[in-house]
């Protein structure tokens, strides 16, 4: 399954938000409960959200617990919609994807040249 950064986002964003332990079998609109469960755990398994793959007998399920200091980074590099779109356009005119630390240095450059730094 192919790195969908605007779900990443939408996940990184409603972990953000909850108190308490978060499913990947939350729904977020537009995207299949599979495609979702499977972002959470590369989440995880990137160092951008703290949590735990438990496997019962009919699948697999990660639990996140909490965003960590990267994530929350992501969240603060990310929150702006115009900082975002930005970045977006310049990746998909450029190379159509980007690893998450590259994502993450661009995000960065725009938010400082609106900034003017």
């Amino acid at each position: 399954m192919k790195r969908d950064m605007e779900l990443i986002r939408e996940i990184v964003f409603a972990v953000e938000g909850e108190d308490e332990n978060f499913l990947e079998h939350f729904q977020i609109e537009g995207y299949s409960i599979e495609k979702v469960a499977y972002h959470c755990y590369q989440l995880v398994q990137g160092g951008y959200a703290e949590g735990r793959v438990v496997n019962d007998m009919k699948n697999k399920r990660t639990i996140i617990t909490n965003l960590t200091w990267e994530g929350h980074e992501f969240a603060d590099l990310a929150r702006s919609q115009t900082v975002w779109q930005k970045t977006m356009k310049l990746v998909k005119d450029r190379s159509d994807t980007v690893g998450m630390g590259v994502l993450m240095q661009l995000l960065a450059a725009t938010a400082k040249s609106i900034f003017g730094l």
